[in-house]
């Protein structure tokens, strides 16, 4: 019984951890998101920020940073500045209503070929991290934006008529990014822009992103409670069949302790090592 209570602490006290590393964040001049509002993330407080275009450039802190709260609205060590996007900008697309308009009907624009908006985020803690990014073109389902982070080499395109919710492709892209102590990988550097043949009058959007610590690494492990046991099947059988599904139900979770063979999905070239895993 004790053990249990102890494992159970020490769980409680990761899962405060992590959210005092997770931030939602929107970008522009309309109203921002209610604290409920999950987006394809996590619900909780909402930073608006306006990520004007500041100089120097410099990936390091810059003295024009915008401090972050955290998910639970508490202040943090966290600062976020933005170098290259300049127009910042509102359009009020019918489809969209209520904290999704909150979220996406504003934004941040480039509309240069060879300049996007770039923001970097400093003072994270040591650990992986999940970055949803929007940008998403209000009232243009034809444009699409470019999205790349520094050290990674997926870059998605983002765009099309809005879906009734978030949708990854249409709406936001998805990255997993590591962030250590020091070195070149101490800071996230996210970048949005126009794709090449892209239109430079209406440009590429930022609307916004919330970013999270995962948990520590456990294969198998697909409720996220530090253990492999049966309690750990539904979890798995979800992200088997359905992604959406399980990042949903999980959303503290990562879906990545499904993927035994490691190629980047949960597929059923997992399964058997997901058994043996169990088992063992």
């Amino acid at each position: 019984m004790k053990s249990n209570l102890l494992l159970a602490t020490v769980f409680a006290l990761s899962a405060t951890s992590l959210h005092a590393q997770s931030f939602n964040v929107d970008v522009g001049v309309a109203d921002k998101p209610s604290d409920n509002y999950a987006a394809a993330g996590l619900p909780g407080y909402w930073n608006a920020v306006r990520l004007q275009h500041v100089t120097p450039f410099m990936i390091t802190p810059h003295p024009q940073a915008e401090p972050l709260r955290d998910i639970n609205g508490n202040a943090t060590n966290v600062v976020v500045h933005q170098f290259g996007g300049m127009d910042l900008n509102s359009s009020d697309d019918p489809a969209t209503i209520g904290n999704d308009a909150g979220l996406m009907d504003d934004f941040l624009a480039t509309h240069s070929l060879s300049l996007e908006t770039c923001v970097y985020i400093n003072g994270l803690e040591p650990g992986e991290y999940e970055v949803i990014t929007y940008a998403w073109m209000p009232n243009s389902p034809s444009t699409d934006g470019k999205v790349r982070f520094d050290f990674n080499s997926y870059q998605p395109l983002v765009g099309g008529e809005w879906p009734g919710g978030h949708v990854e492709g249409i709406t936001f892209s998805r990255h997993q990014l590591t962030v250590t102590a020091s070195g070149s990988l101490s800071y996230i550097g996210l970048h949005v822009g126009i794709p090449s043949g892209g239109n430079t009058t209406i440009g590429a959007a930022l609307n916004g992103f919330q970013l999270r610590k995962l948990p520590p690494f456990i294969a198998a492990d697909m409720n996220c409670d530090q253990q492999v046991d049966g309690s750990d099947v539904a979890g798995f059988v979800t992200a088997l069949l359905d992604e959406d599904q399980y990042r949903a139900s999980e959303p503290t979770c990562n879906i990545d302790h499904g993927d035994l063979n490691g190629n980047g999905i949960v597929g059923p070239e997992d399964i058997s090592a997901f058994v043996n895993t169990v088992l063992n």
